[in-house]
């Protein structure tokens, strides 16, 4: 029986997701990825399979993914399940420089739902905002996919603040609500944290409490868990728990090759930027870190939370992985998928139950 996780409003839709969702670039993807080669149709009916069974229902594709692959896949997998009801399904319209009309977006989502299978899409989005034709004509063609039932919310990826308020305003003024805006955050891409983004993520969480009434869970991978967990020092009325991957908060800063990475990109000194946070400290929410000993980027003690006076509702969760495979790790879903699954009130630690569990989630006080 899948775990039934707390959905979220995504946006000002009707729509509800889980907090955490999957992305399939790699599905069918060979410029990129490996597919064909590392792996198959039959491993990622079986990534599909297990994301359903941890609780999760939001996928996001692209037509751009494997050339229309993912698609056909993600379609396929849905129709040989009969999980259709159990997914949130968006994908992405690329505006390539000769799509020069609106009707070339309704073209190519159709396109989209022939691959898919389906009738409608549950949000569809502007992979990128670069292109001749204008905001505004983009969502006027939008909102025309709503009006025809193509699909039933609005989003976009990777805008500015500025283009996602021209976005915003373009569908109000057809009665339609921005749904979302996709952005890229790692160790590599950290625009977000100057650019507004950032800023208008926090307003967000407080907007979503403020509209349901309830917190929010955060979750952050990588250098993404830091902020998760600063953003909770900072609302903790708002926060309901956090859960970090992977995430180096513990410790010297020298101590994991994350911090290498770092100046590389940013070309900002690390010494400088941490004395604004004290990173060790736990948001007085229940936070839990779910790490590896192989993760071979961030070194396994830095992701450790040292028992809070404070806080006691803390944990660590070891699992077997690498860093970058946290994100595709079925025993790191499982776990994130547990602990959000909680009742906001009702915290209790990650119980390794049985013989299998506790070969799975390996004892992280050994």
């Amino acid at each position: 029986m899948s775990p039934q996780l707390d959905l979220i409003p995504l946006g000002k839709t009707d729509l509800r997701v889980t907090p955490l969702g999957l992305g399939v670039w790699q599905w069918g993807d060979t410029m990129m990825w490996q597919y064909g080669k590392g792996y198959g149709d039959a491993d990622l009916k079986l990534v599909y399979e297990a994301t359903l069974a941890a609780g999760i229902n939001f996928i996001d594709t692209a037509e751009m993914y494997g050339r229309g692959r993912s698609e056909r896949l993600i379609g396929q997998y849905i129709a040989e399940t009969g999980t259709r009801d159990q997914v949130v399904l968006a994908t992405k319209f690329a505006p390539m420089p000769w799509r020069l009309t609106p009707g070339r977006l309704l073209h190519a989502l159709r396109a989209s739902l022939n691959r898919l299978g389906l009738s409608q899409v549950d949000l569809y989005q502007i992979h990128w905002p670069y292109t001749p034709v204008s905001v505004e004509t983009w969502m006027e063609a939008m909102a025309d996919a709503v009006e025809a039932g193509l699909t039933r919310a609005v989003g976009v990826s990777n805008f500015s603040p500025s283009q996602t308020i021209r976005a915003h305003a373009a569908l109000a003024r057809r009665g339609v609500p921005l749904a979302s805006n996709q952005v890229e955050y790692s160790l590599l891409e950290r625009k977000i944290e100057s650019n507004g983004i950032l800023q208008t993520a926090k307003r967000q969480v407080m907007d979503t409490c403020n509209a349901t009434g309830e917190k929010v869970a955060l979750v952050g991978w990588s250098l993404g868990g830091i902020y998760a967990r600063e953003l909770a020092k900072e609302l903790p009325d708002h926060v309901r728990s956090v859960v970090t991957m992977g995430t180096p908060f513990s410790g010297s800063h020298t101590s994991t090759n994350a911090w290498r990475l770092f100046e590389l990109t940013s070309g900002k000194d690390i010494t400088k930027e941490l004395q604004q946070f004290d990173l060790p400290a736990a948001p007085p929410v229940p936070t839990t870190s779910i790490f590896s000993r192989t993760d071979g980027v961030v070194a396994w003690p830095a992701s450790i939370q040292k028992p809070s006076k404070a806080n006691p509702r803390t944990e660590n969760i070891e699992v077997i992985a690498s860093h970058i495979g946290l994100g595709l790790n079925p025993s790191a879903w499982w776990a994130l998928a547990d602990r959000l699954a909680q009742p906001e009130g009702q915290w209790k630690p990650f119980e390794r139950r049985n013989a299998l569990q506790r070969m799975i989630f390996p004892d992280p006080q050994r």
